[in-house]
């Protein structure tokens, strides 16, 4: 639908270790869909 905007949000849980989310937000506007949040995470660095 255009002029409409959404978040694209997965993320990973670990019941009584601890949970992470990575977000994306998409608008779609009338002619393109434009995303936010860039550059695309594309793998899980642990902070240890």
């Amino acid at each position: 639908m255009p002029r409409t905007c959404f978040s694209i949000e997965p993320g990973i849980y670990l019941p009584g270790e601890f949970g992470i989310r990575s977000e994306l937000d998409v608008y779609i506007s009338d002619r393109e869909a434009v995303v936010y949040g860039l550059p695309i995470q594309t793998e899980i660095v642990p902070l240890l």
